[in-house]
């Protein structure tokens, strides 16, 4: 199994990194990693040879890979494919972002889950105040 994250540094460009999850034991025959609060669970599907090209991630955010296989491709030229069970930490949220490609046969089948902690503010567009001053006199 792949854990990798994707982030972009200073200077706009994305990079992938491999990361290990903190496996801690789960009864006798058993482990589990606890993962970072998530907000939602979404269930997505995508034919084959889907691509999208340079793009952000819309949040902070696990892309867990249940069927078919997702290439990524980061600014600095990295790629990593992602299988069945394989996760992508989606943490590139500004900069030039990064480029997915479907590339199995079969349809791909993915959890996304954003995470809690957006990592990114979004400035709200506040709309000028209108003058309630007359500004005409006659």
């Amino acid at each position: 199994m792949k854990f990798i994250r994707v982030y972009t540094d200073r200077d706009g460009t994305s990079h992938l990194e491999p990361m290990k999850l903190d496996f801690k034991a789960n009864g006798p025959k058993a482990k589990r990693a606890v993962l970072k609060p998530v907000k939602a669970v979404y269930y997505g599907e995508g034919t084959n040879r889907t691509f999208a090209d340079w793009h952000t991630a819309p949040a902070r955010q696990y892309v867990i890979t249940l069927g078919g296989r997702m290439e990524v491709r980061a600014g600095d030229g990295a790629v990593e494919v992602l299988g069945p069970g394989d996760i992508l930490f989606a943490d590139d949220t500004t900069g030039k972002g990064h480029v997915t490609t479907f590339i199995d046969p079969e349809n791909r089948a993915s959890l996304t889950l954003p995470l809690v902690d957006q990592g990114r503010k979004r400035r709200r567009k506040v709309a000028p105040k209108k003058s309630t001053a007359n500004t005409k006199k006659r």
